[in-house]
């Protein structure tokens, strides 16, 4: 089920999208490091600074980057086959 909400209902989430109008709230993220929710965002990098994946345009193509280290540390495992199609921007 796809649905918007806002920052108090994110425990109910598996996977939260942050959409770019929504950078601002970054900082409301560390409430949530450590439990097993995806996060995923879309400004340049998401992965490496906030959540576990970004995607970006490089060269007119949607990449996508994963932080394997947050996703370990939220109790997340991401497939060897999704790594291996991923800028990984931290290794765990």
């Amino acid at each position: 089920q796809v649905r918007r909400i806002n920052w108090s209902q994110i425990k109910e989430c598996n996977l939260l999208f942050i959409p770019a109008t929504e950078s601002g709230n970054y900082d409301s993220l560390s409430a949530i490091r450590n439990l097993p929710i995806v996060t995923v965002g879309e400004t340049d990098g998401f992965a490496a600074k906030h959540g576990h994946i970004g995607f970006r345009v490089e060269n007119s193509r949607i990449v996508f980057e994963i932080n394997a280290v947050a996703a370990k540390s939220a109790g997340l495992t991401i497939s060897s086959r999704l790594l291996q199609l991923a800028n990984v921007v931290k290794k765990g």
